[in-house]
């Protein structure tokens, strides 16, 4: 299969988001839950497959795998302290901060991601 052809299948999985928009009983909870750990899945993969190998190609597995799990463990605990919180700012940090690896990388002058 071309991989513009796989491209265009994995997007349509947002094209149902936009009718629940429209038409907040079009999806169940479970199939939004499975559309958020799908985007969740390709931020991640994104990140390991891109940005992690980068990383460790400069430090020690170890100090990366190390790195990326206190990563981990930060936006946990954020996303925790949010939900304490009742805030709804949860979605707002999760783009603002899906930006913050490639800024790291264009600051130190890395074309990662380009």
């Amino acid at each position: 299969m071309p991989e513009y052809v796989y491209i265009m299948l994995l997007s349509l999985f947002a094209g149902p988001a936009r009718l629940d928009f429209m038409h907040p009983a079009f999806l169940r909870q479970r199939s939004r839950q499975f559309m958020v750990a799908f985007g969740g899945g390709a931020l991640i993969s994104a990140v390991a497959l891109v940005l992690v190998s980068d990383g460790v190609s400069k430090l020690s597995p170890l100090t990366a795998a190390l790195c990326l799990g206190a990563g981990g463990v930060f936006f946990y605990l954020l996303d925790m302290l949010l939900n304490q919180l009742k805030s709804s700012a949860g979605q707002l940090v999760a783009m603002l901060s899906d930006f913050i690896p490639e800024a790291i990388a264009f600051a130190v002058g890395e074309s990662t991601g380009r």
